[in-house]
């Protein structure tokens, strides 16, 4: 994980939080050692999709084009 998050902060620079999901966050010792190992204040998603908008988004970058997460949960939700 933290090769995973030095790689994406190569790109787009140092982040002091990180969004996380997933079953792990349901143990908070868990998600406390992942902040220490990754010394972030880590901060859970309630988006049930998010690796779904995380894929999207970074599809999105990848083509040039932006977004724009609020319009889009409007239009969805």
């Amino acid at each position: 994980i933290l090769s995973m998050v030095n790689s994406v902060e190569e790109i787009h620079g140092k982040s002091s939080r990180i969004f996380v999901s997933g079953g792990f966050t349901y143990s908070s010792g868990w998600v406390q050692l992942l902040s220490n190992i990754l010394n972030r204040e880590l901060i859970h998603a309630e988006a049930g999709d998010a690796s779904a908008w995380g894929a999207a988004i970074i599809g999105f970058e990848a083509l040039g084009q932006s977004l724009n997460i609020s319009r889009t949960e409007q239009s969805i939700f």
